[in-house]
């Protein structure tokens, strides 16, 4: 029996698919390896949802600072990981300004920590965005602690101040 097109479609179809499933496999099992870690160091970052009024400002900057670090270090990590390189750049950028931000404001003024939180808020609402759409790349949820309740109350509320 001669093998016809429709047939000879049908099995390159399937083999492509199955060489595609097993490449993502493969190339996500490090970044979600990565990521896991990537989360665990976050987890102790009080300064994504603590209260503001138990923010120190000079401990605000040391933790946001060891976080920027952690995500260059996760980035260098993929570096042909084009998605990632974007998302990971634009966050990169929005807390470095932030950063900036904060080190002008000081904390002498109401006016000036009033100007502070909402940059704080900036930080944690681009992270949060960020570290949801990572979970949903990797299929990595944070259950059981306060990073999962800090994603979805920051990444969909978006809180204004």
């Amino acid at each position: 029996m001669p093998i016809t097109f429709s047939t000879f479609s049908s099995a390159v179809a399937a083999t492509w698919k199955l060489g595609k499933a097993v490449h993502d496999w493969v190339t996500n099992a490090p970044l979600r390896k990565d990521f896991e870690s990537f989360l665990t160091c976050l987890e102790h970052r009080r300064v994504l949802y603590a209260e503001w009024q138990y923010e120190s400002m000079p401990a605000v900057l040391a933790s946001l600072s060891d976080i920027l670090g952690e995500i260059r270090a996760f980035r260098s990590k993929h570096p042909n990981n084009v998605e990632l390189g974007v998302l990971l750049g634009e966050l990169i950028v929005s807390l470095q300004e932030c950063l900036d931000k904060l080190h002008q404001h000081s904390q002498s003024t109401p006016a000036a920590e009033m100007k502070a939180y909402k940059v704080l808020l900036k930080v944690r609402s681009d992270m949060a965005r960020t570290l949801a759409i990572l979970c949903g790349k990797t299929g990595v949820s944070p259950h059981g602690n306060d990073l999962e309740k800090f994603i979805m109350d920051m990444a969909l509320v978006r809180p204004k101040a």
